[in-house]
């Protein structure tokens, strides 16, 4: 996603969640986003880390344990926090601004939306 798009997808997003009659929270309140992909968390943890490499972000913390990292990704000054939860043959991925900023939050977001529309456009089409 180029930086052009990814302030659009930032701006109607946060207008989106500015207008949401309600909002994920998580630990201590801050906001908190979130999907579910299909797949081991541990692979998918694996690649997104990978992912994060080539894209120019940094991991400053991992935690290979937990499946977290926290990393520095463009577009905000505050490090989000990423984690990868197990969900039977699927994971949630979560995304949470260390301070809690909603900038953080949003390109947290763009990262892991990055990440899946990579995944999708490296697997050949099964011409079904």
């Amino acid at each position: 996603m180029t930086p052009s798009i990814r302030m659009v997808v930032a701006a109607v997003a946060l207008t989106v969640a500015v207008t949401a009659p309600t909002s994920a929270t998580g630990q201590g309140g801050m906001p908190l986003g979130s999907t579910t992909v299909a797949g081991h968390a541990d692979s998918l943890f694996s690649r997104f880390l990978t992912f994060l490499k080539t894209q120019g972000d940094s991991a400053l913390a991992i935690n290979l344990d937990r499946r977290t990292v926290k990393a520095r990704v463009k577009g905000t000054d505050e490090p989000v926090i990423f984690v990868f939860d197990s969900r039977g043959d699927s994971a949630m991925v979560k995304a949470q601004g260390m301070k809690g900023g909603m900038a953080a939050l949003i390109f947290g977001l763009g990262v892991v939306q990055d990440w899946l529309e990579a995944g999708r456009a490296a697997k050949p089409d099964s011409g079904h």
